[in-house]
């Protein structure tokens, strides 16, 4: 039996054509890892993004997020995906921990991480669709929770295995 990866697209799926034993083959949707980012400055405030999607009723505020690599650790996901999206380096990274969805097979697992920047500026990457992106307090981030423009499943999940956010 042997696996070979035919393609790929922007939505960490990988094309995998499964050659089984008996000389048959069969096709199916691989998920890549990914990573959370739980961004913070040296204040204590965390990165919120904005990202465009379809419609602009579909943007919502999130944290920085996308696949891994291959071969690439989560330490250095992070610290490229931060690069990436807002132009900014990142002082220390540590691993909190990993989501996995139920049934596994819906969503590849996402591994969460926090970051710690001394970076004011930054530069948004119109590429990887960000549109947005703030600093906020604890205070102000369950503010927008509560307000319902904080809420993605992924995101709020991070910020709890993290602890002290929600």
């Amino acid at each position: 039996m042997k696996d070979v990866t035919i393609g790929d697209n922007r939505y960490n799926q990988q094309v995998v054509k499964h050659f089984r034993d008996d000389g048959g083959c069969q096709y199916y949707l691989k998920m890549k890892p990914g990573v959370i980012v739980v961004l913070e400055d040296e204040d204590g405030k965390v990165l919120i993004v904005k990202h465009r999607r379809l419609t602009m009723a579909q943007a919502s505020w999130e944290l920085i997020m996308g696949h891994m690599e291959d071969g690439e650790s989560p330490e250095e996901a992070t610290i490229r995906e931060v690069k990436e999206e807002i132009g900014s380096g990142v002082d220390k990274v540590t691993v909190h921990g990993e989501l996995r969805s139920f049934p596994e097979i819906l969503l590849a697992p996402s591994h969460v991480t926090r970051a710690i920047t001394n970076a004011k500026r930054m530069k948004l990457d119109d590429i990887e669709g960000i549109i947005d992106a703030k600093w906020l307090s604890r205070g102000a981030l369950k503010q927008y929770i509560k307000e319902g423009q904080f809420r993605d499943v992924g995101s709020l999940a991070a910020l709890a295995v993290v602890g002290g956010w929600l």
